[in-house]
């Protein structure tokens, strides 16, 4: 036989192991992510989510807070400005 069915018949032979297994990386059962493992990651994920989350609405509240001094700040600036233009186009 040559070819492909030499091949074939290479790896699948019965009287010995597949050969692709060789071509395995070399890990034990302990390499393997258990459900307990996955489950333990899920819940870490979880609670740092609630706490970025408990972080964002505290700094939203406080934006929220800051919002109404920025306005107040922002109209004398804005009256400013606009004496400044009316000025320039009166003396230009």
């Amino acid at each position: 036989m040559t070819g492909v069915r030499a091949v074939h018949a290479d790896l699948w032979a019965p009287s010995r192991p597949p050969r692709w297994m060789e071509l395995l990386p070399p890990v034990g059962w302990g390499d393997g992510a258990r459900r307990v493992d996955v489950e333990a990651h899920r819940v870490a994920a979880r609670g740092e989510m609630a706490e970025l989350r408990a972080e964002m609405a505290k700094l939203s509240a406080r934006i929220d807070g800051l919002l109404p001094r920025q306005v107040l700040a922002d109209v004398p600036l804005a009256f400013a400005v606009a004496g400044l233009v009316l000025a320039a186009v009166k003396l230009g």
